[in-house]
């Protein structure tokens, strides 16, 4: 699965993006915007923790563009797992997005492979 996704409220979804799919960043990048374009989530949480900072900044930028072209009055969320990434994100913040940085988890390998 390309990516999770779960409806927590009216308006307000949770996704992640799967880990072993970051090889076809476009893919993945689309299904978020399917996603997005087919469901009304106003309020969206991008959990990006286990993303590396190249990955984080290029699907949480695409992810949060394609959603404030939806909803401009939206929220966004990103989850990361480290502070510098949090810090270049901030500092590429033309996006309205909230950044939080959660604390890293063991990366299972077999979900990697």
């Amino acid at each position: 699965m390309i990516l999770k996704s779960c409806l927590i409220e009216q308006e307000e979804f949770i996704l992640k993006p799967s880990y072993k799919y970051i090889k076809n960043t476009d893919k993945l990048i689309d299904s978020i915007k399917s996603l997005i374009t087919k469901n009304n989530c106003s309020n969206l949480l991008l959990d990006l923790s286990g993303f590396n900072m190249i990955y984080a900044a290029q699907i949480g930028i695409l992810a949060s563009t394609h959603h404030f072209i939806k909803y401009i009055d939206g929220k966004i969320t990103i989850i990361v797992d480290d502070e510098n990434i949090k810090n270049y994100l901030l500092k590429l913040n033309f996006m309205k997005a909230e950044i939080i940085v959660n604390q890293p988890k063991s990366i299972d390998r077999q979900e990697l492979s």
